[in-house]
């Protein structure tokens, strides 16, 4: 079997206007921060006398996407906003480091930023990309790997 792991490499395009904001590839993230998350739909049910439910839906779930890279001199940040704001709208796609792999696409998605530092490992830009409603279509498509082998 072939594992989404390792080291990905992360495109992000502007899908709607970003104030010319820079996107494109990502510098290869910190070691183990590229992170896809899902925060499940709220459970909506239809109870009857007793507490037995009649019917359940659930609403859509919400997805986060976060990374981070390092900064350093002479690296321009791929993404810049102000006090953590990046205005506009993006496209995450993820490819695993195997590229016969299957990775994901974020459609449509809101980006911010959080700067930390810390001794061990420098100053770090820690982005995090929101899902948006992607018209009724998934937020997030697992997308299939190449036949070819390569890395």
């Amino acid at each position: 079997m072939i594992l989404s792991w390792g080291k990905p490499t992360i495109v992000v395009a502007a899908v709607a206007d970003t104030g010319a904001v820079t996107v494109g590839t990502f510098p290869t993230p910190v070691e183990d921060s590229s992170e896809l998350s899902t925060e499940k739909g709220d459970k909506v049910e239809a109870n009857i006398e007793g507490g037995a439910a009649e019917a359940v839906r659930y609403k859509d779930s919400k997805y986060t996407f976060k990374c981070s890279v390092r900064q350093g001199a002479g690296r321009t940040m791929p993404i810049a906003g102000t006090n953590g704001v990046v205005p506009g709208e993006y496209s995450v796609t993820l490819t695993p480091e195997d590229k016969r792999a299957p990775g994901f696409t974020m459609a449509r998605a809101v980006c911010s930023y959080e700067d930390t530092y810390t001794a061990a490992d420098g100053l770090i830009r820690v982005y995090t990309f929101d899902s948006l409603d992607n018209d009724g279509k998934d937020q997030v498509s697992i997308t299939a790997g190449t036949t070819t082998s390569g890395s």
